[in-house]
């Protein structure tokens, strides 16, 4: 099965980089967050696509509270080593960060539409990740449709039709209804967590197979195509 669609967050050992190859997964997410359970040291990382690089189609990095000098440094020192296949994703968006100082292109997390309307100015950012788990709570709030019309009205009055969405999602399957009424979604992401593992840092590969499998059912089917 094509999986060109799919991207695995949070990967972090050669276990996992393994996994994700085995499973045809051809582009991976490398989590630089301090807090976050996934967090990869940058040395660590270094020697990970050492071995893994010439597995892996597309490598990005996740970063949330760093300074654009640290941002900088990380992605110089990666992207020099795996060149083009290196691209840059922020957690949220930062007022004290100078976006435009990197001269890279970058994709955002993004929930809060005034932040959007302020980060979609930038020229350099290149795509918007949402999230399944708060557009499903948007959903039971009942402004779940207004929340995406306003986005896709945004992005068409900034002539930004160039920019990528992706869609983060749970390892359950659950997809937003109807997504597709506003937005093509370019990758799916899945994150490395508990679900999967069977303890800390630590995949259970037939877990991961049994739930993996679910997702692409879930994506090539009608839900992922709604």
């Amino acid at each position: 099965m094509d999986n060109s669609n799919l991207r695995l967050e949070g990967v972090y050992n050669d276990q996992s980089f393994q996994i994700a190859n085995e499973n045809q997964v051809k582009t991976l997410t490398l989590d630089f967050r301090p807090r976050s359970f996934n967090f990869l040291p940058v040395h660590h990382a270094l020697e990970l696509l050492e071995k893994w690089k010439d597995h892996f189609q597309d490598f990005r990095l996740l970063f949330s509270s760093d300074s654009e000098l640290i941002v900088s440094e990380i992605f110089s020192k990666l992207s020099h080593q795996i060149g083009s296949k290196c691209s840059i994703e922020f957690e949220f968006y930062r007022e004290d960060f100078n976006y435009q100082s990197l001269d890279l292109p970058f994709y955002l997390e993004v929930e809060e539409l005034d932040i959007l309307e302020r980060a979609i100015l930038l020229p350099n950012l290149k795509g918007l990740v949402l999230d399944t788990e708060f557009l499903l709570g948007l959903a039971e709030e009942g402004v779940y449709e207004e929340y995406l019309n306003f986005i896709h009205r945004l992005i068409l009055s900034n002539q930004r039709k160039d920019l990528v969405i992706d869609l983060r999602i749970d390892w359950d399957g659950v997809f937003p209804h109807n997504l597709n009424k506003w937005f093509h979604i370019n990758q799916f992401i899945l994150s490395v967590s508990p679900v999967v593992e069977e303890k800390y840092r630590v995949i259970n590969p037939d877990l991961f197979l049994s739930k993996f499998k679910n997702v692409q059912n879930h994506i090539v089917g009608p839900e992922g195509r709604r």
